[in-house]
């Protein structure tokens, strides 16, 4: 009982918000960065990027895009391809949280998280790809 009254409060002090004033995810300051931004290199290679970590094959990144909406919530995809051809990767949305020019994502398609930042119009994501491992396997470029 206790547990699930600790999910309950922490449920009412981090909830979401439209107004781009809350502090859990989906709120923030995200009237900043809120848009449809374009994958524009993977791993400081310019698209298509080839690349790979010890334990995944290799994959050569095509093209993608991320849309960052004022409610707080985002839709990724991307295309790739590897020895068994060409695949598309539309499977992450959930919410995000900017504070300043970092950003939090929390996702509801696997149920982590990630992070992510702006730098001179550029917003960089770094993600977790080959899932056979955790940690950080793509820096992803995108641009407004």
């Amino acid at each position: 009982m206790a547990a699930w009254w600790s999910l309950v409060c922490l449920a009412a002090a981090c909830g979401g918000g439209k107004d781009g004033g809350s502090t859990g995810p989906g709120g923030g300051d995200v009237g900043q960065v809120a848009g449809d931004y374009l994958l524009d290199g993977a791993n400081d290679e310019a698209l298509p990027a080839t690349v790979q970590t010890n334990e995944c094959s290799p994959v050569q990144i095509l093209n993608g895009g991320i849309t960052l909406s004022h409610d707080g919530s985002f839709q990724m995809q991307f295309n790739w391809r590897d020895t068994n051809g060409e695949s598309k990767f539309t499977g992450d949305h959930g919410h995000y949280r900017a504070d300043g020019d970092q950003i939090e994502f929390s996702s509801d398609a696997w149920g982590d998280s990630f992070e992510g930042e702006v730098d001179d119009g550029v917003l960089w994501v770094d993600y977790e790809f080959c899932t056979d491992t955790p940690g950080t396997d793509l820096e992803l470029a995108f641009v407004q």
